[in-house]
């Protein structure tokens, strides 16, 4: 008994003496880890940057302990382009790191609202849009609001990066207030009014039977909008007047997208069952 007793004060002196050295440790270094280090919304360099300005200057002669690492976090979580980041203390040996480890923002698509543009992720955040961003995502023209949200057309999006034949076609993409999606083509100077997110599949194979049977056997001018926002059916407005060429967005540091704008009128056509 009388030596469990001492055996336990020694465990017991031993794990206070390792804590009292723990809490004087000093920091050796500061490691960044990037998730995706191509992500170009987060550099390192900006990371390291916000990681020390949220430590104290000495913060390698103060003991880790002292240091506030959950202020260091909630600033590099305060940054708009910063999806997630950690800070720890890890050891390499006898050295103590101070690990920061950060997850970019994932953008999914390319917003033109009115007189600015952003990106969006996806839960609809907004990530900066400037010079040094070129990220290869749907083009977006709306003016999101309560009722049509930047996550309503998210879906879509999806779709879009699960189908590359149908993307391929895709030049833009609008969004009305009423919560009509208007997708702008790659190749013509129509328009497709696709209606809500309901029934992608089934509507993009109404879109393609309109341009493998319909279209060309009429010409590429002759209709100014298909539409497959309605059940079981292909809506050809007829182009009025000549066509009217696409007109351009863009920010001073970007290349032009090709945006159209028009409205026409009806022509019905109902799908055959089985095509």
């Amino acid at each position: 008994m009388f030596l469990t007793i001492i055996l336990v004060g020694y465990a017991v002196a031993a794990l206070v003496v390792t804590q009292l050295m723990s809490a004087q440790e000093k920091t050796h270094s500061l490691e960044i880890t990037l998730s995706d280090p191509s992500n170009p919304f987060v550099t390192e360099q900006e990371v390291r940057a916000n990681t020390l300005g949220a430590l104290p200057d000495n913060y390698l002669n103060i003991p880790v302990d002292s240091l506030n690492l959950q202020k260091v976090e909630d600033a590099l979580n305060a940054i708009v382009n910063i999806e997630e980041a950690n800070v720890t203390r890890a050891y390499r040996g006898d050295k103590t790191i101070l690990r920061v480890n950060v997850s970019a923002m994932i953008p999914v698509a390319r917003i033109f609202d009115r007189n600015e543009s952003y990106y969006i992720n996806r839960q609809g955040k907004r990530l900066t849009a400037n010079y040094r961003y070129k990220v290869d995502v749907p083009v977006v023209v709306a003016h999101f609001n309560d009722k049509v949200p930047p996550t309503y057309i998210i879906p879509f999006v999806d779709y879009l990066y699960s189908d590359p034949r149908f993307n391929s076609m895709v030049s833009a993409v609008g969004v009305e207030p009423d919560g009509d999606i208007i997708i702008y083509p790659m190749v013509t100077n129509s328009r497709i009014n696709f209606g809500d997110t309901t029934l992608i599949k089934d509507k993009v194979h109404r879109i393609m039977l309109a341009y493998n049977k319909i279209i060309p056997k009429r010409g590429w001018d002759y209709y100014d909008t298909i539409s497959v926002k309605f059940d079981n059916q292909i809506v050809a407005h007829r182009r009025y007047g000549p066509p009217v060429y696409h007109s351009q967005f863009q920010d001073a540091d970007d290349d032009p997208v090709d945006v159209d704008f028009n409205y026409m009128d009806t022509i019905m056509i109902t799908p055959t069952p089985g095509t």
